[in-house]
């Protein structure tokens, strides 16, 4: 699954370049999960769903961040990159640090499988 809206491509066209480099590395983790049924262009922001679960992404001042409706998959991520900041529901994924890709994938599959 792969279509985004227009909107989400105009979102994205608006970053900076090294943050564009930095949702599409994020992108992609998300979409390799194999569970985003639909890309929605939700409060003016990306977001990857599976039937009500969304997964949304944002633009801070550091990089991209990645918010889920369940604080247990950030919770989780949390604890294995504490120097990682953000909200409850919320993790910050800074410009100037690598992904760490398969935890990553874990918290998206976490909070798209979920059925909180």
């Amino acid at each position: 699954m792969t279509n985004r809206p227009p909107e989400v491509d105009a979102w994205i066209d608006d970053l900076d370049a090294t943050d564009r480099d930095l949702y599409h590395a994020i992108e992609t983790t998300i979409l390799a999960t194999g569970l985003v049924e639909q890309i929605v262009f939700s409060y003016k922001l990306p977001t990857f769903k599976r039937g009500n679960r969304p997964v949304t992404v944002a633009r801070w001042k550091g990089g991209i961040s990645l918010s889920t409706r369940d604080p247990a998959p950030i919770e989780q991520f949390r604890a294995k990159h504490p120097d990682l900041t953000g909200g409850k529901i919320s993790i910050q994924l800074r410009r100037d640090r690598p992904v760490p890709h398969e935890d990553l994938a874990e918290l998206v599959t976490a909070a798209l499988a979920s059925e909180h």
